[in-house]
């Protein structure tokens, strides 16, 4: 399947990987995607509403493979009302409700900078250009202090400090992100880490981030 806004190429294994911009074209898809979630116990992405499809402050993005979605992430928007502490207006949210079913955990090739993360490797870029054509002033990741939502939130924040201030540091390479420390957003606690933008286009040189222009 191809949508207008999507592009298509082959990796190892024959397995085709199409990346698409969220609409309501792929609403069906996405109501399957959502069920599986479901069953694995992912609470935030069990249904549209959990995902907050909705939203006008939030833009998701899908990643196919062999014609089933495989991943998700989105871009939201924040407002200082949103929390209670370091959150300021035009800051927006990378990743958001980003998930990628089990079966699909090693589709991309191993990167040593990336790991195996697919909805990086294909989304980053996107979200990113997203966020910057809407006036962002600062990207942000957030992670849920408790997994009491998704079995992946404390997974999210340890792969993230690997590549934050101190511990890039030791490896000789620029950080990629900068930890904030914790506020309450959205009625959750959470961490937050802030791209540290100078830095953005040595790793996506490095992690092999692709630009998937057309989506």
């Amino acid at each position: 399947m191809l949508g207008h806004h999507s592009i298509r190429y082959s990796i190892p294994r024959k397995m085709g990987i199409e990346v698409v911009r969220y609409s309501e074209e792929y609403k069906p898809e996405l109501a399957i995607f959502c069920n599986k979630c479901k069953q694995l116990g992912w609470r935030l992405n069990e249904s549209f509403e959990a995902m907050k499809l909705e939203d006008p402050n939030v833009q998701f993005w899908l990643i196919f493979v062999d014609g089933e979605i495989a991943s998700v992430a989105g871009a939201q928007e924040l407002f200082a009302s949103n929390a209670d502490s370091i959150i300021k207006d035009k800051d927006f949210r990378l990743f958001f409700r980003a998930a990628t079913l089990p079966e699909y955990y090693h589709v991309m090739p191993f990167n040593r900078y990336m790991g195996h993360n697919l909805y990086v490797q294909q989304l980053a870029q996107p979200l990113r250009r997203w966020c910057f054509a809407r006036g962002a002033k600062r990207l942000m990741l957030t992670a849920n202090v408790r997994n009491d939502s998704s079995p992946q939130m404390d997974k999210i924040a340890r792969v993230t400090r690997l590549n934050e201030v101190k511990y890039c540091k030791r490896r000789g390479i620029p950080p990629m992100w900068d930890e904030l420390g914790t506020c309450v957003l959205f009625y959750k606690e959470q961490v937050i880490f802030k791209l540290i933008e100078e830095n953005a286009s040595w790793w996506i040189d490095k992690g092999g981030l692709l630009k998937n222009e057309h989506c």
